[in-house]
């Protein structure tokens, strides 16, 4: 998740970034739950690439970028991460393809090991 922060002494909102568990250990999906990576440049401009989230939607979810800093306009260093993530495209769409399959398979695996004990 990605959320921003009014916290004392601050004067401005501190922008928080969660880059998730990365692991799937419920055997429902959901969508609160998943993975991504936090990029940040010399200027510390931040960029969040939300690679996956569990669902049980029957196609797969594409890779998003998001940022927070206030303004509601992208940081330059996120539209460039925008530019070059086309996540309708391979490498992308292949990467949400098998994520999606996968979260489902190890959710299964994860309910068959639970059942065994």
């Amino acid at each position: 998740f990605l959320h921003e922060f009014n916290l004392e002494g601050f004067g401005k909102p501190v922008a928080v970034y969660n880059t998730g568990g990365w692991v799937v250990d419920k055997v429902n999906p959901d969508e609160l739950f998943g993975g991504a990576i936090l990029l940040m440049n010399e200027n510390l401009d931040a960029c969040l690439l939300e690679m996956y989230r569990e669902y049980e939607g029957a196609h797969s979810r594409p890779v998003l970028v998001r940022q927070l800093d206030g303004s509601g306009e992208p940081n330059p260093f996120c539209k460039r991460i925008e530019s070059l993530v086309q996540s309708e495209q391979k490498p992308w769409l292949d990467f949400s393809n098998v994520a999606h399959r996968d979260v489902k398979s190890r959710a299964r695996r994860l309910e068959i090991r639970i059942k065994s004990l």
